[in-house]
């Protein structure tokens, strides 16, 4: 497993795949710069353990990538009530597959067949979380600051969107 910044405040995004990709290496790239927890895992079962220990946190989303088992992984994130969206990299012939697979599966919010479509997706997601919990943090918990700190976050994934 790899943690990249870790903060009690941000997004929380969980890859799931091999140790070496372009995926989880160009995640890692970007995101760098941008206030969210990146964890990384390669065994599905500290994957779930994770989950369970921490169920209390919201996962933003859960990025699948290709060679591993699609279809228990979503299974089994479904289980997790945590976990906000599913986002799955695959091969251009396993979309058709996957997408059928998926139709009865809410959280799964896209099935990509390159890196840079379900990047703008994931970013363009997080853009919207992050303005939404600046909106939670100037209308119900009245802190300015806070609401700032989310709202300059959405600004950098705007820009890392205009940027891919």
């Amino acid at each position: 497993m790899n943690v990249f910044r870790v903060s009690s405040t941000a997004p929380i995004i969980i890859f799931y795949g091999q140790g070496k990709s372009t995926l989880r290496t160009a995640l890692m790239e970007y995101v760098k710069n941008v206030d969210i927890t990146l964890i990384c895992f390669s065994i599905d079962t500290y994957m779930w353990q994770w989950l369970e220990s921490h169920s209390t946190k919201t996962v933003a989303s859960l990025v699948v990538q290709p060679g591993s088992d699609f279809r228990n992984i979503i299974d089994c994130s479904h289980k997790y009530n945590n976990v906000y969206s599913v986002l799955v990299r695959c091969t251009q012939d396993q979309i058709l597959t996957l997408q059928r697979f998926v139709r009865s599966y809410a959280r799964v919010d896209g099935i990509f067949d390159s890196d840079q479509r379900l990047l703008v997706k994931l970013f363009i997601d997080l853009t919207l979380i992050s303005e939404e919990l600046g909106d939670e943090q100037r209308e119900d918990a009245k802190n300015e600051f806070a609401a700032q700190k989310h709202y300059d976050r959405a600004l950098k994934f705007c820009a890392l969107v205009k940027k891919m």
